[in-house]
């Protein structure tokens, strides 16, 4: 039983992050490689210019984002760093305009430290959005709602501060925010 659970996680695992996917490269000159993309996990992607082609690693210090086409859609990500952090890293952008939302998704598995037989044991799984707002090139980190930091990026916008208050639009409605701000507020 042991043997089939763990081999069913380790398929699992290969499956949803060892896929090629078209996708287009932006590297630091602004130029675009359009080809396969593959996602690592935890640093970088791999890309290649066809299926026959040979793979090439890029990260933060090689390229600036990527488009990936997922189904029907085109998912972009961009690398960014995090006002009052040193670091960079891929963010999904949800929205551009005069303030642009990205988010991370911090996705993972609960895990048990010892089940009876000495192994971990996976428990449950869990996905949380966090969201990051960018407005005139200061990204600050809003998690998943809008707090009071936060909140004076759009206090330019009194129609939008007043449905806020009036609880019109709630404070964990971020995409709904910063597109309301962007269709109404962009002066």
């Amino acid at each position: 039983m042991k043997k089939i659970f763990t081999l069913i996680t380790l398929l699992s695992f290969l499956l949803s992050y060892g896929q090629f996917r078209e996708g287009i490269v932006y590297d630091k000159t602004g130029k675009e490689k359009k080809g396969l993309i593959k996602v690592k996990r935890f640093d970088g992607i791999i890309f290649k210019l066809d299926e026959n082609s040979k793979e090439i690693y890029y990260d933060e210090k090689h390229i600036i984002g990527y488009d990936i086409k997922k189904e029907n859609d085109i998912e972009k990500y961009r690398y960014k760093i995090v006002e009052n952090a040193s670091f960079l890293r891929p963010m999904k952008m949800e929205i551009s305009g005069k303030i642009s939302l990205f988010s991370v998704d911090n996705s993972g598995t609960h895990i048990s430290p010892m089940g009876p037989s000495g192994m971990m044991i996976p428990m449950g799984s869990f996905s949380k959005i966090v969201y990051f707002i960018e407005k005139d090139n200061r990204l600050i980190r809003t998690g998943t709602r809008l707090n009071k930091k936060t909140l004076k990026l759009f206090q330019d916008c009194y129609t939008l501060i007043e449905k806020l208050d009036k609880k019109e639009i709630k404070k964990r409605e971020v995409k709904k925010i910063v597109n309301f701000y962007n269709s109404n507020c962009n002066n």
